[in-house]
Formats: C-alpha cells, structure tokens, sequence
C-alpha cells in the first residue's frame, strides 16, 4: 500500500549469480539461479541509474525530493518502453497493479509526480488496451487514478518483462508516487470491479512466466530505519538476514474467502521495558488479522492497545495530518513491541522502542523542533472501528518476509539487521528449508466491517499495571527503563487545543495510508479529478 508516510529510503538492486539453490545437485554445469536480487541504500541523495563494473547490474532506488527535503518513498528504479524511459515506482505488497504518470495528470499543480512521466509515443513497444478504464483507490481518504490499460515492456535489475499490462494514470488524487504493486492478481483493481471475474498477469506472474523467477515467491530486509542496506529478492530469501529458522504462517482469506492479500494470525502483544520487565497487552485468547504491507510507513494499530503506546511516548496529535509526534528523545529508551503470530507456537518479533520513533523534516529541509525541542513522527497510528490493521515499515524493519504466494505461507523471523554476510538460496518450490510451519494456528477471516482490531480480547487493566501510569486526564509522564533518560510530558488527545502541536507546514506533507487496494467502482469518484 502507498505509505502512511515514508521516511528517507534509497535502494540500489543487484543481480546476484549464487550457487545456492534448494534441490538436489545436477551433473551438469550448474546454471545461474533464478533470483532477482534488488538490495536498498538509504542515501538521500542518490537518485540516478548506476551500473557497476563487476558481475551485477546496480539500480539505485531513490529519495524522492520535493523543494529542499525528502517526502521519502522506497521506489524502484524502472525502465519502461523502448527505448526505456525511467521511471521510479514505490514498491508495494500491499497492492497489486502497477502503473505511472502519464503528462496529463501532471497538469495539476496539487499533484506531486514524483517518480517521472511516462510518454506513449516515445516507445515502439508501447500497446493501448482499454482506454479510460483503470480506476483504483487507496486507503488514503480522497485517493484515486484513473486512466488506461496499456501493455509494455518492463525492466529492472537486470531483467526485461516483456508485455506487461500496466496502468497509465490521466488523472490522480493524493497519490505522490506511481506504484509497484507486488501482490496476488485477486488484488488487483480490475478483479474488484469486474466481480471476480476478470484479472490479468502481473508483474510477478510474468517473472515466473518468462523464467526470471521459479515461482512467486519473493522475501524483503527492509534493515532498520538508521542503517544503509535492505533488500528485495524475488525467487529468494537470504539465510544471513534472519536469526534461527523461518516460521511458516498461514495466509489467511479475506471478507470474500479468497487469499487475495498477505494477511497473517496475530495473536499477542507485549512491551517489555527494563524497569518492568514484559507486561502482555492482550489476553490468550487474542487473534486478528494483520496486513504485511510494505506500502505503508506506519503501523496501525487497535485504538486500545495503540492508545497506551501514546500515552507512554507522551505523543501530541497534529488534527490537521491526523498523525501523532514525540519529542525525539523518547526514541532512547530501552524498551522493546513484542508481537506473536499463529498462536502459542508461533514466532515473536521484537521491535526495538527507537524504530518507532522518526525524524522528519520541514518545507526548508529542517528539523521540526519548538521551545529548543527536537520532534520526531511516532510509527504507531490508532484504528478506528471498520480501519484495516496495517503492519508497516515500523513492524516490517526487524523482521524478515517470505511472500510465498504459490505456497499460501508468509515466512518469517527475527531479521539479522547487523549482518554483513550474504547467502542467497533459490526458491524452487515450497520453502522447505530454514523453515517450519507453525502448528496450531487460528483462522482470522477478515470481513469488510471487522478489518481492524475488534473490541475483544484485550487486557482490561493495562492501566492499572504500573507500565502506563498516567497522571492527568491527557498528560503522561513516563520513563521507559532506568537508564535511558527519555522522559516526556505531552498531550496526546486528538481534541487538544492547536497550540500544543508545533508549528510545521503541512501542506507539502505528505501522509498516505497504506494501499490496500480499493477499486472504484464508478468515474464519478473522480468528478473532483
């Protein structure tokens, strides 16, 4: 899904020739395995094509900038058409389609086009299937594109897809960055509007199709939010960028009973602090379902469980972004968000307190500091009732995915985000090694009126416990752990007067909610286009 908001991300891609595969050896000479290798830097500055003088082909993804600071998208550097005009796409497992800007919805001057512009006519390959009948939305408010079906060429890292169907916007609302989408067909916007009855091959699809890949399968190492490496490997996962072995987790169907998106079992919550130690937040017989997007920057969260992780950090809500802020400091404390997947045997991932907490910058390319305050974005964002629970980058940073989508599994584990070792090993079919399915797990059916948290299965004293101690009716005022020194008073009621929120300009702010994909049904969404 596009993000919530992305903060400063570069990517460079890499086409690796490993002899690690799954299988049994052949007598013949060993052949390239079919991994597309796709690694992330986080430079700001870096923007361009790169090609590197060894055996791999190096595509920089880059920051994207608006004025003098960086909106921050993780894109992947494209060519499309022939000859290729490049074109960068934030990189998605919460939708499926891809498509970009064409000229015409640029014109607008409140539409960002980031990423460049599509041009038909430059391209010999370029084909035009369905005029004006692409039509997607997002889970951003007031988001949407529409324009055309068209067919191209794509590549990246190295590789060509050929004649891939793709979307070509002419129009577009609250959507800064064209998009990759990397999930299953039944996600895309065509399969909504048409009933199920109509889909197409994406770009994972024709990877397989074309023997890129093996099989749709790919694993992502989005590193933590200070570090300079990450990756994508699309028919691969990478053994020295988790710790133990891979967890295999159902992919649970969604409100239609169709595996369309990578939803997961969550079952249990806890934060652990050095005064006290880990204090569970949900109760055993907690489980919903959990969205795995990389297209989203935060994490959202039940408003119950959400709630008190604000009222720790002594976070303010800014009305106007509908986000919440920290002063920076909080980001010191030695504390860690615990979440489980699968039930009692299941794996937990460890999300350290700082991953949570990030600098952002405002128009002028400065911090946003008030009164000799530093403040920070907070990566925790309370769901409404009906809201989709969307397990962002701030989840996604310490942990390490396998989106098995021929498989119906997510693996995944603790990620390894001080490794500097690499062993790629090719997924040829289910994934066997480093992994185990997890047993017992529940079945968490998503419904469109039940997406988010539900009410139950909450500890009902969590107040009560001495971790979340407040001492007014909006004010917190908190230490996580002994040592660290991040003690903060704020208000953090999303009614508190104006005055409270530093002053930042928010206009050229951009905050996407994340992308699970929602077709519209009707061109009269787009009558404000």
């Amino acid at each position: 899904m596009p993000s919530l908001l992305r903060i400063s991300a570069v990517a460079t891609t890499f086409l690796f020739l490993s002899s690690a595969c799954l299988g049994s050896p052949s007598a013949a000479a060993p052949r390239a395995p079919k991994v597309v290798s796709m690694p992330f830097a986080r430079r700001e500055d870096a923007r361009t094509l790169e090609k590197v003088k060894r055996d791999l082909v190096s595509v920089t993804l880059g920051n994207a900038q608006r004025g003098s600071r960086s909106i921050g998208i993780y894109y992947v550097n494209t060519t499309i058409g022939t000859p290729g005009q490049t074109i960068q796409l934030q990189l998605d497992t919460g939708s499926s389609d891809l498509w970009m800007f064409s000229e015409e919805a640029c014109i607008s001057d409140d539409i960002m086009c980031l990423g460049g512009i599509f041009t038909p006519d430059d391209s010999s390959t370029y084909e035009l299937l369905y005029g004006g009948e692409f039509n997607i939305s997002y889970v951003t408010p007031g988001s949407g594109v529409h324009g055309d079906y068209i067919r191209d060429n794509v590549q990246m890292a190295g590789a060509e897809i050929k004649g891939l169907t793709m979307g070509l916007a002419k129009r577009a609302k609250q959507v800064p960055t064209g998009i990759m989408g990397i999930g299953y067909r039944e996600n895309e916007a065509i399969y909504a509007q048409t009933g199920g009855r109509n889909s197409y091959p994406n770009i994972i699809d024709l990877m397989v199709n074309q023997s890129l890949i093996n099989t749709r399968a790919y694993s992502l190492f989005l590193d933590d939010k200070d570090a300079a490496t990450g990756n994508i490997l699309f028919g691969g996962y990478d053994t020295e960028k988790f710790f133990g072995d891979l967890a295999l987790l159902d992919i649970q169907p969604d409100e239609n009973q169709v595996v369309s998106s990578f939803i997961v079992a969550w079952t249990g919550f806890s934060i652990t602090t050095e005064n006290d130690g880990e204090v569970a937040l949900t109760t055993k017989d907690f489980d919903q379902p959990a969205y795995l997007d990389s297209g989203t920057t935060l994490t959202v969260l039940p408003s119950q469980i959400a709630n008190q992780l604000i009222d720790a950090a002594g976070a303010i809500y800014d009305e106007s972004s509908g986000i919440y802020l920290v002063p920076c400091d909080v980001g010191t404390a030695n504390a860690t968000l615990n979440y489980q997947f699968g039930g009692a045997d299941g794996p937990t991932i460890k999300v350290p307190f700082s991953e949570l907490v990030l600098p952002i910058r405002d128009s002028n390319g400065d911090f946003l500091q008030s009164g000799g305050i530093q403040y920070c974005l907070f990566g925790i964002k309370p769901g409404d009732v009906g809201d989709i629970l969307l397990f962002g980058d701030t989840f996604l940073r310490s942990a390490y995915v396998v989106y098995d989508l021929d498989g119906q599994k997510i693996g995944i584990a603790q990620a390894n985000t001080d490794s500097t070792r690499s062993n790629i090993v090719e997924i040829t079919g289910p994934i066997v090694s480093a992994a185990s399915t997890v047993a017992n797990q529940p079945s968490v059916t998503a419904t469109a009126t039940s997406r988010n948290a539900g009410i139950g299965g909450f500890e009902t004293d969590i107040a009560t416990t001495g971790l979340f101690a407040p001492t007014g009716s909006s004010n917190v005022d908190f230490t996580l752990g002994s040592d660290s020194g991040a003690t903060s008073t704020a208000t953090n009621s999303p009614n508190a007067a104006s005055g409270v929120v530093p002053s930042f300009d928010w206009a050229g702010f951009t905050v996407i909610m994340g992308s699970m994909a929602m077709a519209l049904l009707g061109s009269g969404l787009f009558a404000a286009l």
